[in-house]
């Protein structure tokens, strides 16, 4: 059963690492920021680094754990600027503005 776990969370690292490399790098957030776009970075990578193997037409064991660090830095730093963005929209004051 370990071989099954280890063997599963193998390819899932690179991504885990490059999304935590990311939570390292970026200016520093409260620790519910941090999560969540350490958790999206993750989720981005895992879920990623097969379509774009194929998309490029790569071949998995060599290249998926380099792709799933790049993945999960740009999900990571992605999530982050949209979680910025968020905080500085001012959604209910545009809206005023609009309706007057």
């Amino acid at each position: 059963m370990l071989d099954v776990i280890a063997g599963t969370a193998k390819p899932l690292m690179p991504g885990m690492i490059g999304a935590a490399l990311a939570a390292c790098i970026g200016r520093r957030h409260g620790k519910l920021h941090m999560t969540l776009s350490f958790c999206v970075g993750f989720a981005f990578s895992s879920y990623s680094v097969g379509p774009v193997l194929y998309y490029f037409q790569l071949p998995a064991d060599v290249y998926a754990g380099g792709v799933g660090f790049i993945l999960g830095f740009f999900g990571m730093s992605l999530c982050s600027r949209l979680l910025h963005l968020a905080y500085d929209v001012d959604l209910k004051g545009f809206i005023e503005k609009r309706l007057k």
